[in-house]
């Protein structure tokens, strides 16, 4: 497909995206509902997910997608604080085994172990990587936004890295016409922002 650098680019900043609006919307909400951090990490998870089925030919549905994300997210939440290394290997255990096409019944057991085994190895160096990116950015530029972005950005790196398959998986713009949604998705996701930036 002669397009699918600059189509999978497109996504990625679509997820960094989808990061920055979690932060912004979270802001006055964390402010005046204390429990509601704890969805935080579960809805940003969950989003990144979906974008991933949307955009990459897994066989995986959206609605399946988000449920992974959430339960991922929720993992996060509660275990990072205190056992950051043991949540992100979950969060990569958990994303290889609920995300990803099988080749079929013989090679399902199997495929589904490699994606497990490459998120447990992956997810704890990216998640790290991003840590110690935040920081750098964060202390230059003093802004909370683009480090979202950034974090957006990253974990649908590293879902695509566990869970693509090896061949084909990028979706071409005939297939099931995603980018129009993908395209709607940032038209709206600019919009919120603005009105973000007007409050």
């Amino acid at each position: 497909m002669k397009n699918r650098p600059a189509s999978f680019l497109g996504t990625m900043m679509t997820a960094g995206l989808w990061g920055i609006i979690i932060y912004l919307v979270s802001l006055p909400i964390l402010s005046n509902v204390p429990f509601v951090s704890s969805l935080f990490f579960p809805v940003f998870f969950g989003g990144i997910a979906g974008i991933f089925s949307i955009s990459v030919r897994t066989g995986v549905s959206v609605e399946r997608a988000i449920i992974v994300g959430l339960l991922a997210g929720f993992i996060y939440y509660l275990l990072s604080p205190i056992f950051p290394l043991h949540a992100s290997i979950l969060v990569g255990a958990c994303m290889g085994a609920g995300l990803g096409r099988d080749s079929g019944k013989i090679f399902k057991p199997l495929d589904t172990l490699v994606r497990v085994m490459k998120g447990i190895l992956l997810f704890p160096i990216l998640i790290f990587f991003g840590k110690l990116v935040s920081q750098f950015v964060f202390s230059i530029l003093n802004s909370s936004t683009i480090v979202w972005f950034i974090w957006g950005f990253l974990l649908f790196f590293a879902i695509y890295l566990t869970c693509a398959p090896f061949l084909d998986s990028f979706k071409s713009e005939e297939d099931q016409d995603i980018y129009p949604m993908l395209n709607e998705f940032k038209r709206e996701s600019q919009g919120i922002l603005k009105e973000i930036h007007r409050l």
